[in-house]
């Protein structure tokens, strides 16, 4: 006879932590903890392969709407990078309401290293919802954001990020300038 399977041991930790993370953030929006009240009537749920097309849909819907500084070819160059990345490799959640993602968070070693959201979804707090999902569960300190996109910097400065550097060029060599974001110490 096999091995006894206890418990959830013998699922993979990432599913175990997932399904922690859901657990914890539900119960802290339902007992009014530091999470917003939204997330009661919203679902914040870990990336799903079979949800992959619509966090390419949101982040081109996102991109086209706030990053009017990206030449066309260079976009088309960049949506070819995003459409081959494994939004499994990091950890991203998205944001939904019923069968609609509103926006998605990807995270790696406390950085957030993408936050996008609909734009028919802008202004509504959901960035926030996400941002203070990133803070609580994975205690995200840093993050980089492109110098042109003056509303995402006023967002994260508004969330408690300084600017502790600046870069010429992007992550693709490009002549798009990001600035380096750390969370200030709010104690």
């Amino acid at each position: 006879m096999g091995r006894k399977r206890e418990g959830l041991r013998f699922l993979p930790k990432k599913w175990i932590r997932n399904l922690w993370i859901s657990y914890l953030y539900t119960w802290k929006a339902s007992t009014g903890g530091s999470i917003n009240e939204k997330a009661a009537m919203n679902k914040i749920k870990p990336y799903k392969p079979e949800e992959r097309q619509h966090y390419l849909k949101v982040w081109e819907d996102s991109v086209l709407a706030t990053h009017h500084f990206l030449e066309p070819h260079v976009f088309q160059s960049i949506k070819k990078i995003v459409s081959d990345l494994d939004f499994g490799e990091l950890e991203s959640h998205g944001l939904w309401e019923d069968d609609e993602l509103l926006g998605f968070i990807g995270i790696a070693d406390k950085k957030i290293e993408m936050l996008f959201l609909s734009p028919r979804q802008r202004g509504k707090g959901y960035g926030r919802l996400l941002m203070e999902f990133a803070l609580d569960i994975y205690a995200v300190n840093s993050l980089d954001v492109n110098e042109q996109n003056p509303e995402a910097l006023g967002f994260y400065l508004h969330m408690g990020f300084e600017i502790q550097g600046r870069s010429e060029i992007d992550s693709l060599g490009l002549p798009y300038p990001i600035l380096h974001l750390l969370r200030k110490n709010l104690d």
